[in-house]
């Protein structure tokens, strides 16, 4: 039981690697059009989750910089475009509000000396 459970966390492991390349090398075909129709300046792949069920999508998370505010929609469809083009369900989330969020955790465990 522990050696099969072992195997199947390595090939999930490589899997996700493969998973990162195929996404990065799709990222960079389409990042021309990325940039003229939603504005995108970077785009990098944050996080990785492959489901137990394979009858699932893996959900990516990138996060992107853009060169000038988009609207809700524009973002909704830009997620919409990147889960078709990556085949994955994508969830974008913005570096600023990524390291708003994080800021707030940060500032929790923080010990005065």
């Amino acid at each position: 039981y522990c050696f099969s459970t072992l195997i199947s966390m390595e090939m999930v492991l490589i899997s996700e690697n493969d998973l990162k390349k195929d996404i990065d090398t799709k990222l960079s075909k389409h990042f021309r059009y990325l940039q003229n129709k939603y504005f995108i300046k970077d785009i990098k792949v944050n996080n990785i989750q492959i489901p137990i069920n394979k009858r699932k999508k893996p959900i990516v998370e990138l996060v992107v910089i853009f060169e000038k505010p988009i609207d809700l929609l524009k973002l909704i469809n830009l997620e919409n475009y990147l889960s078709r083009v990556l085949n994955v369900k994508a969830s974008v989330v913005t570096k600023k509000a990524l390291e708003l969020y994080l800021s707030k955790y940060s500032h929790k465990k923080t010990i005065k000396i």
